[in-house]
C-alpha cells in the first residue's frame, strides 16, 4: 500500500453503548365477574311478605325485593338479567309494579308467558353467557346432565327481615335510607361462584363478555334504581308524616304518581344539565 493511499484512508470506529432494557412486568390475570341471572319468580315469591309496602291492607306480591337485588348487584358491577313471568307484571297482583316495568324498559328484566318453562330459560341464559344464577330453587328436576355447569354456579341468597331495615319515623327521612325496604340480602357465594378465575376453562370467554359491559351502562342502571328508590322514599315519608330529603324538581308537598315524578325529574335534569354530571 502506498504512502498516499495510507494518508487518505480513514478508519472509522463504531462505538457501541450498552443499553439496559427494563422489562415491564406483565400484569397477572384477575378474576372477572360473570353475568348474573336472577330467578325473579323465586325472589318475589320468597321475599314479598317480608318487605315494606304502604299497601298493608292487601295480600299482593311486592316488586321491591327485585329492585333491591338489582341495585345490590349493579353496585358491585355485575351485569344482571332478571327473568319473570307475565303473572307478576300486573298491578292487580304486584305492588310497585312500576319498578318491574322500568327494569323491563332498560332490558334488565325479561318477561315470559306464564306457560313457559322459566327454569329452562334461566339455565339456557346462564349457559349462553357463561353466567351464574341467583335462586333458592336448586333445579333438582334438571338432572339430565345438560346444565351441570350452570347448576353448579347457582347461588342461593339469604335475607334478613330486620326492623333496622324498615322505614320508620326516625330513619325514613335520611338520604342514606333510600333503600330501606324492610329486608337486607346476603349472597354467600357471590365472590366464588359469581366470579371466573384465571385457569378456569371458560375464563377467556367470560372476560370477553365482561369487557363489553361499560361503566356508562352500570351508571345508567344505577341511576334508574336510584330514581325508583327516591320515589318510594317520598311515599314512605308521606305515609309516616316525616320530612323527606328535598327534591328540587318537585313542588312542596307534591306527591305525584311515579310516572309524573319520572317526567318531572327528567325535565329537571334536562334543564339543569344534572344528567350530564
Amino acid at each position: 500500500m502506498s504512502s498516499q493511499t495510507q494518508a487518505t484512508t480513514v478508519f472509522q470506529f463504531t462505538q457501541t453503548s450498552t443499553v439496559s432494557v427494563k422489562r415491564e412486568k406483565v400484569p397477572k390475570a384477575s378474576p372477572v365477574r360473570r353475568v348474573v341471572v336472577i330467578d325473579g319468580c323465586n325472589v318475589i315469591s320468597k321475599c314479598s311478605d317480608r318487605s315494606y309496602s304502604i299497601h298493608t291492607s292487601n295480600n299482593k306480591f311486592n316488586a321491591l325485593p327485585i329492585l333491591l337485588m338489582v341495585h345490590d348487584l349493579i353496585k358491585r358491577k355485575f351485569e344482571v338479567f332478571v327473568t319473570i313471568k307475565e303473572f307478576f307484571m300486573s298491578p292487580k297482583t304486584v305492588n310497585y309494579v312500576f319498578a318491574l316495568e322500568q327494569l323491563r324498559a332498560f332490558e334488565v328484566l325479561h318477561v315470559f308467558p306464564d306457560a313457559v318453562d322459566d327454569d329452562r330459560i334461566i339455565l339456557n341464559t346462564a349457559k349462553a353467557y357463561k353466567g351464574s344464577i341467583i335462586s333458592n330453587d336448586k333445579f333438582r328436576d334438571r338432572d339430565d346432565g345438560e346444565f351441570g355447569a350452570e347448576k353448579a354456579r347457582r347461588m342461593g341468597f339469604r335475607y334478613d327481615a330486620d326492623p333496622n331495615y324498615f322505614p320508620n319515623v326516625d330513619n325514613a327521612g335520611k338520604p342514606e335510607s333510600k333503600f330501606l325496604f324492610g329486608l337486607k340480602f346476603d349472597y354467600p357465594d357471590l365472590n366464588t361462584k359469581g366470579l371466573c378465575f384465571p385457569g378456569d376453562p371458560d375464563y377467556n370467554e367470560v372476560k370477553k363478555i365482561y369487557d363489553t359491559v361499560g361503566e356508562l351502562y352500570l351508571k345508567r342502571i344505577m341511576s334508574i334504581t336510584d330514581l325508583m328508590a327516591s320515589y318510594i322514599q317520598r311515599e314512605q315519608c308521606y305515609a309516616l308524616k316525616v320530612r323527606c330529603p328535598p327534591a328540587p324538581f318537585l313542588l312542596p308537598n307534591d306527591m305525584p304518581d311515579f310516572y309524573l315524578y319520572l317526567q318531572k325529574r327528567q325535565s329537571y335534569e334536562a334543564r339543569t344539565g344534572w344528567d350530564k354530571k
